[in-house]
């Protein structure tokens, strides 16, 4: 569930303190205790108003490579990104100029993370989030399935204040700030995240309306269901049978069914001893639909 921190203390630290406790104190905010550390020493990083614009000046240097290792939007700055967790802070723009902008910001769109996420207001006013929670055991995964979703309450991530989001847990919906903001994200990483999906969630009707990541991956397993070649069939059951992210695994099995028809009902048998309720509860009632027919 949402958790908010306001904390006081006048400790400053540096950015190279904060990625000593970071790496010195391994991170996993399902403990509460180790959240609060994180988020004391997060507030003390707050304290210290010259981190960031001496980050972003020794970038800067580097003009020929800035951020080249960073597949996000551009309004994600990487701080520091390992396998172990990674910070990064968020520009909000009070006046994006097009549709494109206001997606890369995630405006007026309700979504959950398939990570823990510990943020803090830097800088600006900071964006005001609309909270909701749910329960990602309950369902199985699919657009437009009924979610029960409930609301929680409205928050603005001021400067200096701290908010801590669950994975697969809690949905948030941001708003435009009234001025330039900048928020300082701490997440953890670790495979079990990596399977989770992340998804957009309409309101109107209290549903999924879309899967949010694995996106690429799925893009290229649907290609190979329109390539005849025995080598794009091996690999692609190769995919269904062991990836250990359940969105992946129904992509190959729906490209898997188009792709050779002769094989469907060994497809099929995996489909059906596949433990996933995603998968056995949408996915083969359709093909044992198509099937029968």
């Amino acid at each position: 569930m949402s958790i908010k921190f306001d904390i006081k203390t006048e400790k400053s630290i540096t950015y190279e303190d904060f990625l000593e406790f970071i790496q010195t104190n391994k991170l996993n905010f399902s403990n509460i205790e180790n959240l609060k550390s994180c988020s004391i020493k997060l507030k003390e990083l707050y304290n210290n108003r010259n981190f960031l614009s001496n980050y972003i000046i020794n970038e800067l240097k580097n003009y020929n490579n800035i951020q080249e290792n960073n597949k996000y939007t551009a309004q994600v700055i990487i701080l520091t990104s390992n396998k172990d967790f990674m910070i990064r802070a968020n520009i909000w723009s009070p006046s994006p100029n097009n549709l494109s902008e206001i997606k890369m910001n995630a405006y007026d769109i309700y979504h959950d993370h398939n990570f823990d996420l510990l943020t803090l207001g830097y800088f600006g006013s900071g964006y005001e989030t609309y909270l909701y929670d749910y329960d990602y055991n309950s369902i199985n995964g699919y657009n437009k399935e009924y979610v029960n979703i409930r609301f929680k309450e409205k928050y603005q991530l001021k400067e200096g204040h701290i908010l801590f989001l669950e994975k697969s847990r809690d949905i948030h919906l941001q708003c435009k700030p009234r001025d330039l903001s900048v928020s300082i994200n701490v997440i953890p990483r670790n495979m079990e995240n990596e399977k989770n999906s992340q998804f957009e969630f309409d309101l109107s009707n209290s549903s999924i309306k879309r899967v949010l990541n694995h996106q690429t991956a799925n893009s290229l397993i649907e290609i190979c269901s329109y390539f005849n070649d025995d080598n794009i069939f091996d690999l692609v059951q190769t995919i269904s049978r062991k990836s250990p992210i359940p969105n992946i695994r129904l992509q190959s099995f729906k490209a898997l069914m188009k792709m050779d028809k002769s094989k469907r009902k060994e497809v099929l048998i995996d489909i059906k001893n596949d433990s996933n309720k995603l998968i056995n509860s949408f996915f083969l009632r359709e093909i044992e639909i198509n099937h029968d027919n």
